[in-house]
């Protein structure tokens, strides 16, 4: 027997030539060569957990090598979105790493796209890197410095884009003072603020979902109920005049604080899990919109603020609710603005023609004596009290696609802009409208 075998692209061709009475035969076996491909690839997608909050800060993505590099650092990565990069990191060991993106230049929302280019890296083995490749779903557009502003009694805060809040204005009882929990990126996911006409209080929830507050504590409403302290424990909180009230992760309602007019005591139907969507604590009564899509009002009646209309107190009828002083408002989920009470103590609670008809509200957000609501085209409008120019809205977010939301404070009120950024208008007796540089 005879082996001839020979290369070729790739391939060995091994020939048997055998004898045998009869003649020579010849047999022709071809085996493939496996050698080890000198790709190296790059791969980056957004981490999952940032999936459900992708327009906060930090964002992190995670960077999947096919082989290890042998160096990966902050120099290597580019962004080539439309968003301003100001802050980012780069850690990890092997052939997985992340990206997190800790801060953008103030006023610079947009697209964030972390890239390596090829022939950027080596492996081990010498080869250099091809281009990352990104899914386009893994694009995350940020709003720029704000994702969301509450404006209170004595003071505005707000929730930075970073993910830390930020407050200014009124701070005789320190309501603006931000405590350290709360102040870093990364650490918070909402925060609401209230009080009388001259004291002020704030609360905020962790990024772990745990309520803070902080400010007047003359009824005990900066002690959260005790099983919102612990971490995972909050869905989100609302501030009121002298109490505040918060819907649990578990989807129930539970409110502290001045305990007037019976507005800590709650409606069985609200104390069940999943019960309810969201809450919003006002002057001296609270409204909650249920998981049913109907509303739910207790406390003080005295001005007709909890005596729910028909049009909203039955499921699948509302989509949101709010509530100021003497007032309160929802809307209905063909759009339109409904609100009941009494603001000024005698007439009733009216609706601005913008908003009271099918499709032309997105959500609605109540100050002392005061209404505003975020329509459908993004624009906002506010009526009621006008005593303060609260509710004189500056020509620019009366315009499509100007606004983000809006929040109704006792004498003033603030908007986020399309871009991130804040605009403040009425009563400045507290600096409330003293927008920190950058927001």
């Amino acid at each position: 027997m005879k082996l001839i075998s020979s290369l070729f692209l790739g391939i060995i061709i091994t020939t048997v030539t055998s004898c045998n009475p009869m003649g020579s035969e010849s047999l022709i076996k071809f085996e493939e060569v496996i050698t080890e491909s000198d790709t190296f690839s790059v791969s980056i997608s957004l981490t999952t957990s940032e999936k459900n909050h992708p327009k906060k800060l930090p964002i992190t993505y995670d960077v999947s090598f096919s082989k290890a590099p042998t160096s990966f650092i902050n120099t290597d990565v580019t962004f080539n979105g439309t968003a301003n990069i100001s802050d980012y990191t780069v850690s990890g060991s092997g052939t997985s790493y992340q990206i997190s993106v800790t801060g953008i230049t103030s006023g610079s929302p947009g697209t964030i796209i972390p890239s390596v280019a090829a022939n950027t890296l080596s492996d081990t083995d010498g080869n250099s890197n091809e281009l990352s490749t990104i899914a386009a779903s893994d694009t995350v557009t940020t709003n720029g410095p704000v994702l969301a502003v509450s404006s209170g009694n004595t003071n505005t805060c707000a929730l930075l884009a970073t993910g830390a809040i930020s407050c200014w204005g009124g701070n005789a009882d320190g309501e603006s003072t931000v405590p350290a929990q709360l102040d870093s990126a990364g650490e918070a996911s909402q925060v609401s603020n209230g009080g009388t006409s001259t004291t002020g209080f704030s609360c905020g929830v962790t990024n772990l979902g745990k309520t803070l507050c902080w400010g007047d504590s003359t009824d005990s409403q900066t002690t959260p109920t005790v099983s919102l302290q612990s971490d995972g424990s909050t869905s989100m909180v609302s501030v009121g005049m002298g109490h505040a009230c918060a819907v649990t992760s578990q989807g129930q309602t539970t409110c502290w604080g001045n305990s007037g007019w019976s507005k800590l005591t709650i409606p069985a139907s609200l104390q069940v899990n999943n019960s309810t969507s969201s809450v919003s604590a006002g002057g001296n009564h609270s409204c909650a919109l249920k998981t049913d899509g109907s509303v739910l009002c207790w406390g003080q009646n005295t001005f007709l603020q909890t005596s729910v209309p028909s049009d909203v107190d039955s499921a699948g009828e509302a989509i949101a609710v709010s509530t100021g002083s003497r007032h309160s408002c929802a809307v209905k989920t063909d759009g339109s603005v409904v609100c009941w009470g009494r603001p000024d103590g005698t007439n009733n609670a009216t609706v601005d023609t913008d908003v009271d008809t099918a499709g032309e509200a997105s959500n609605v957000d109540l100050g002392g004596l005061h209404s505003c609501s975020l329509k459908a085209n993004s624009s906002i409008v506010c009526w009621e009290d006008d005593s303060n120019n609260q509710s004189t809205v500056p020509a620019s977010l009366t315009n499509a696609n100007s606004v983000l939301s809006v929040s109704g404070g006792d004498q003033h009120t603030c908007a986020v802009e399309s871009d991130g950024t804040l605009n403040c208008f009425g009563s400045n007796i507290n600096g409330q409208l003293n927008i920190p540089a950058g927001l």
